[in-house]
């Protein structure tokens, strides 16, 4: 029996409430920035689901974009993490 291998595409938004500090959210920005990052680096199979997982988009589409809702304003960062995995 050969292996299928299957890739995934999972994306994902984190928002990050504006309270009127540039320099606090700026710093929340690149907090969101790390902590996707080291989710997936901790653990690259998805706890075992998968062979590999990586970040293949990370960003914030412009700095002038924000949504209202949720009694406030956020700023967010998008990303996208592609993850492979073999079935038989």
């Amino acid at each position: 029996a050969r292996g299928k291998r299957i890739i995934y595409d999972i994306a994902g938004r984190v928002f990050i409430k504006d309270t009127g500090d540039s320099t606090t959210f700026m710093a929340k920005l690149w907090q969101a920035v790390d902590d996707i990052f080291d989710s997936i680096d901790a653990d690259d199979t998805l706890g075992g689901n998968a062979i590999a997982a990586m970040i293949v988009r990370m960003g914030r589409p412009s700095m002038d974009e924000f949504l209202e809702g949720e009694g406030g304003v956020f700023g967010y960062i998008d990303f996208a993490v592609q993850a492979e995995e073999t079935v038989r």
